[in-house]
């Protein structure tokens, strides 16, 4: 989680970016009633869901009752239990943004149950792209995070500090990547 606190060293990546690029895509692709679906209510998944909220208000297609938030952990169980609700109570949803891929990939093994469509019915895009998220069908598009690449420059800023060497850069955005796939 990237910090911008004078004094206060972070690495890592915009979690509200990543969230407005899942909506820009969504968007993109002709979808217009969108969700956010969210588990483990950490400030991260908290800041994600502001970047897509944020996205859906500068475009004019932003409805609250279309942010679903469980405190509970994310699985892949829950995944398919949150589908399931938000299209009994909002069955005209047209994409989804999950704040974790293992949400995204119960969503897509519980509405091949149902006999839905995914992209034509309903379009996903999921985040961290977990390995099997590439060979779900149809393959989850997902927002690639760069996780060990952060840990490593976590741990080598945090041992210069332990090492009384201040941090030439002290904040360090790593990035992230849409990767699109067919979902």
């Amino acid at each position: 989680e990237l910090n911008s606190t004078p004094g206060i060293a972070s690495v890592g990546f915009s979690q509200e970016h990543a969230g407005a690029v899942a909506a820009r895509h969504l968007l993109s692709r002709g979808r217009k009633r969108l969700a956010y679906v969210a588990a483990q209510l950490d400030p991260r998944v908290l800041q994600r869901g502001d970047g897509f909220r944020q996205a859906l208000q500068a475009a004019g297609c932003f409805d609250p009752a279309l942010q679903l938030m469980a405190p509970m952990p994310s699985s892949i169980g829950l995944g398919g239990e949150l589908f399931n609700d938000l299209l009994r109570r909002h069955p005209d949803v047209d994409g989804i943004f999950f704040c974790n891929d293992d949400l995204a990939q119960g969503a897509i093994l519980e509405a091949s149950r149902q006999g839905l469509k995914i992209p034509e019915q309903v379009a996903m895009v999921g985040f961290n792209d977990l390995p099997a998220s590439a060979h779900l069908v149809p393959r989850l598009t997902s927002i690639r995070t760069p996780r060990a690449a952060i840990g490593r420059q976590a741990a080598q800023l945090l041992l210069g500090l332990l090492d009384g060497k201040p941090a030439a850069q002290p904040t360090q955005d790593l990035g992230f990547e849409l990767v699109v796939r067919e979902s």
